[in-house]
């Protein structure tokens, strides 16, 4: 099962057994970053509850902040904690660690703006302006240390990019998965219809905007593990 995933993922790395564990990869360093990871998100959750849950203003908001969480938590521990990591302090002297840095601070601002969003929904506005300005920042910082440190350099901290396959394949895989979910529901009868007018804002929100851009941001970060020897 495992091989057939990792065949399909990447057909062309290195073999792999099927029977035995990925090689050179450390299960206590994945362990750490699933508990960072899941417990920072997690985190968040009771606070949104206790606020009204996912019809207050700022739940968007909320949830865009835990869609960064993952790469922040596997950053901070590359960073700062896995001595192994490419990404660690001592041996990253590439310009292209700027955007790591960058992307943490993105992540805090973000969690920070949706705590304080929750707790007065009247900034909401100017928070989503800010956090959009701040991912459209990235995103130019991100193409700009790309020509600046060079492919190689990119490349050697797990931020080359992904190839045009991957975003075919798991965008394909995440189509189908939902069309199937709602082939489902409908089937057996879960759930209600919803109208899209009732749940789509009638205005543009600053807040939705920058969804793609943090796609483009994650990308750099999640195509390589940073927990590998």
């Amino acid at each position: 099962m495992l091989q057939s995933i990792l065949d399909w993922v990447d057909p062309t790395g290195p073999s792999r057994p099927v029977s035995g564990s990925v090689p050179h990869l450390r299960w206590e360093q994945v362990g750490l970053f699933l508990a960072l990871a899941f417990g920072l998100t997690w985190l968040l959750d009771p606070l949104l509850w206790l606020a009204g849950g996912l019809r207050v203003p700022a739940a968007t908001l909320v949830l865009q902040a835990q869609m960064l969480l993952p790469a922040f938590s596997a950053i901070l521990l590359g960073l700062f904690f896995f001595a192994n990591s490419p990404l660690h302090v001592r041996t990253n002297r590439s310009p292209a660690r700027l955007f790591l840095y960058y992307y943490l601070f993105l992540t805090v601002v973000y969690v920070a703006f949706a705590l304080a969003s929750v707790a007065a929904p009247q900034l909401l506005t100017m928070t989503g302006a800010i956090s959009l300005l701040l991912s459209v920042l990235g995103l130019l910082l991100a193409i700009v240390l790309r020509f600046v440190s060079g492919r190689p350099a990119y490349a050697r901290l797990g931020l080359a990019g992904a190839p045009l396959k991957y975003w075919v394949r798991f965008g394909a895989g995440l189509v189908l998965f939902y069309a199937l979910q709602t082939a489902l529901n409908y089937v057996f009868g879960l759930g209600e219809f919803v109208h899209l007018r009732a749940i789509l804002p009638q205005q543009p929100s600053p807040a939705l905007s920058p969804l793609a851009l943090r796609a483009v941001l994650a990308v750099f970060i999640l195509r390589d593990p940073l927990w590998r020897e």
